[in-house]
């Protein structure tokens, strides 16, 4: 067993450290950092913040040195990320630290915001732009317009909180709903529109049976933009996992929205034309048309969430403020006892070392 001697004599004679000692905690930590260091060498005060703030010097001192193997960052680096990360966590009150929570409040300058602000702006403006390419006319004006004034809007919030979507509910009573609602009001322009060219009756039914099978198309595009509900996972079992989940509920939406829009219009389009080389060329065409409209939805529920936070993450890293591979920084501070992993999230071993790096200045 290591000496202790040095440590037991400061606690018996210093009133401060009786103090800290009372808690288990405090005590393994007094141990970690004043284990094997004789009496006369360990530092004396009856201040208490003073004497704080040497026990957690002299704590990240010997965290350091009694781990050098497997030693992937400098430990100057190592503390200029936890003191950010620190900083951070005060600032916001937080007590877990979960990666996919980082947020561009955090960054602190100005020339960080407005880099990060133009690089949302120039992804989301790339969006529209491919699209004016891949469909010219007007159609693709009228996509490229509809795009234009989506992203616009998320470009002009793009400070405000990233919210993650981990988790989508149907709620099919909405998607029913709006099933109907969609058929109803498709099938009464349509009669109303039909019966003043047409006869009356005729047109009513040909219009309602339109409605019937514009229901079918739009009602599932409405229910699903209207009866999704985003939840958020309670217990993180894995680092970022709130952005993985986000990535793939945009990816799923995309693909889903896309292939039913794509699939039932150009079916019903070209079937007009006949079975005929005009069928796939529909096919096609709607496909990629409900493609577009496919990725306004998953960019909506996930998407934009993965693009922020993406950007956000390059801003910091090209800043110093953290490392590219966040999550093994993170393993590897717990693994020098700075940090405790929970779930997906990590906490500092004790909230006054969170506190104690806070207080401290990075090092340039």
């Amino acid at each position: 067993m290591d000496d202790l001697t040095g440590l037991r004599t400061l606690i018996a004679e210093d009133t401060v450290l009786q103090e800290l000692a009372q808690s288990p905690l405090m005590l393994n930590i007094m141990i970690l950092a004043y284990q094997g260091v004789a009496v006369e060498d360990l530092p004396r005060t009856e201040v208490v913040e003073e004497r704080r703030k040497q026990l957690f010097d002299a704590y990240i001192k010997k965290m350091f040195k009694r781990r050098k193997t497997n030693q992937q960052y400098q430990d100057a680096q190592v503390k200029h990320w936890l003191i950010w990360m620190a900083k951070r966590m005060v600032e916001e009150s937080q007590t877990v630290f979960l990666i996919e929570k980082m947020q561009p409040s955090w960054l602190k300058n100005r020339k960080p915001k407005r880099i990060y602000r133009l690089m949302v702006g120039l992804m989301f403006g790339l969006i529209p732009g491919l699209i004016s390419v891949l469909m010219p006319g007007q159609m693709g004006g009228l996509m490229f317009a509809l795009m234009v004034g989506l992203m616009a809007g998320k470009i002009a919030r793009v400070t405000e909180e990233i919210k993650t979507v981990e988790k989508l509910q149907v709620n099919w009573k909405k998607i029913l709903i709006s099933l109907l609602m969609a058929g109803l009001i498709f099938g009464l322009i349509a009669g109303l529109i039909a019966g003043l060219i047409a006869e009356p009756m005729a047109g009513l039914m040909a219009g309602l049976i339109f409605g019937l099978m514009a229901g079918l198309i739009f009602g599932p595009m409405a229910g699903l933009m209207f009866g999704l509900e985003v939840l958020e996972i309670e217990t993180k079992t894995s680092p970022n996992q709130g952005i993985w989940k986000s990535v793939r509920n945009a990816i799923t939406l995309w693909l889903m929205v896309g292939l039913m829009v794509g699939l039932m219009v150009g079916l019903i389009a070209g079937l007009r034309e006949g079975l005929t080389e005009r069928l796939m060329a529909m096919l096609m065409f709607w496909l990629i048309v409900g493609l577009i409209v496919g990725l306004i939805f998953g960019l909506v529920n996930g998407g934009e969430a993965c693009i922020q936070h993406f950007i956000l993450r390059l801003v910091l890293y090209s800043n110093n403020c953290i490392p590219w591979n966040y999550a093994r920084f993170l393993d590897y501070a717990a693994d020098r006892i700075f940090l405790q992993k929970v779930g997906g999230g990590y906490i500092f071993i004790h909230r006054m070392l969170m506190e104690h790096f806070a207080e401290m200045k990075p090092e340039n």
